[in-house]
């Protein structure tokens, strides 16, 4: 690894790879990726976290990064009124009985769309309330709801009669993960080493374009001001970008 562009170069082809296997890579690809390295739990770790930048997730590699929370946030009062009309419309969906359940389910089975429809009806108090058990977490409560209704819609399309599970049991595991999925992306999006690699990897594109466009490297009061932000904020990154090619070098 010469050079910044090299490590550029690389990651950009990690990325491509990672579009071919959901936005997961494991160890063993990152490391075949830098064949004249024996990557060190610190390279691993950068490597990681400069990935996350792109939503490429490290399966399996517990780096030396610092544990992250997010912080509890004080919800908007706007968002917290449309969530109290949701949960009160809800309230009044229809109750349905077992055999009722279970003839829906048949019906939806052999076709007839209108039976999803009143199946997730008579659940959405169920959503909502799976959705309050995410709460300050990251998400406003409507987006928690957003994604308790959409895990509710695909759990009753997906749900098989005369499965083990039951259908309730189905609903709230589905449901959950549907949550538990748009926290950890949510979360993951907002961590500080994240955001340190997207404004890296503007920085970069930015500069690369100045240089092709002015055949010559840019100024830190020129990339300042193209990226809107102060001149230190780019030494910052300039910083972190020298440090990251001095870390694989080593």
């Amino acid at each position: 690894m010469n050079n910044q562009q090299d490590f550029l170069q690389t990651i950009l082809e990690l990325k491509e790879l990672a579009l071919t296997k959901g936005g997961r890579l494991s160890p063993d690809e990152i490391r075949g990726a830098f064949p004249d390295m024996d990557l060190t739990d610190d390279h691993m770790t950068f490597i990681s976290s400069y990935l996350a930048g792109y939503h490429i997730l490290v399966e399996d590699f517990q780096g030396g990064e610092a544990t992250w929370e997010p912080e509890t946030q004080e919800e908007d009062p706007r968002d917290q009124r449309l969530a109290d009309l949701y949960l009160e419309e809800s309230a009044h969906s229809a109750t349905l009985t077992g055999q009722e359940i279970n003839d829906l389910l048949d019906s939806l089975a052999a076709g007839q769309e209108e039976a999803r429809d009143i199946l997730v009806e008579a659940r959405l108090s169920l959503a909502a309330d799976l959705a309050g058990d995410y709460r300050n977490r990251g998400l406003p409560y409507s987006d928690l709801i957003q994604e308790s209704n959409l895990g509710l819609l695909l759990a009753v399309s997906d749900y098989r009669p005369g499965s083990e599970e039951s259908f309730d049991s189905f609903l709230e595991r589905r449901i959950r993960r549907q949550l538990e999925d748009a926290l950890r992306d949510y979360n993951a999006s907002s961590r500080p080493g994240v955001k340190m690699a997207d404004q890296i990897n503007r920085l970069n594109e930015i500069s690369s374009a100045f240089a092709r466009d002015h055949d010559r490297e840019a100024r830190v009061d020129e990339l300042a001001d193209r990226m809107g932000i102060p001149e230190e904020e780019v030494r910052t990154l300039m910083k972190a970008s020298l440090d990251a090619v001095n870390l694989l070098e080593h």
